[in-house]
């Protein structure tokens, strides 16, 4: 994937917020900040305009959805209610156990 591939030239809907915290490494957010004066510069040479300018929260937003979307399509989707979700974990935990057991053998 290049380096555009992680880059979203579609502006995101609306959408009401769900905060969370995560405390990163100084050298990942140095990184995420870079990332996002990148993408910035990406905007601007599109003429692309946003509600707002990337920050290092938004890229972690935008690389959460990259990574979600790629586990989605190796799981072949996600179960839509929480019952089926977690008859899926519980299946699919035993099956990494069980792998897992005969590996070591």
């Amino acid at each position: 994937m290049t380096t555009r591939g992680y880059y979203p030239q579609e502006v995101e809907p609306g959408y009401e917020p769900v905060n969370t915290t995560v405390q990163l490494p100084p050298d990942l957010h140095r990184d995420l900040k870079f990332i996002s004066e990148l993408w910035n510069a990406f905007d601007d040479a599109l003429g692309i305009k946003r509600r707002s300018t990337w920050k290092p929260a938004s890229v972690i937003r935008r690389l959460l959805m990259v990574g979600r979307d790629g586990i989605a399509e190796t799981l072949g989707g996600f179960p839509e209610d929480d019952e089926s979700r977690k008859a899926f974990i519980k299946k699919t935990a035993a099956k990494v156990a069980a792998e897992s057991n005969k590996s070591k053998k």
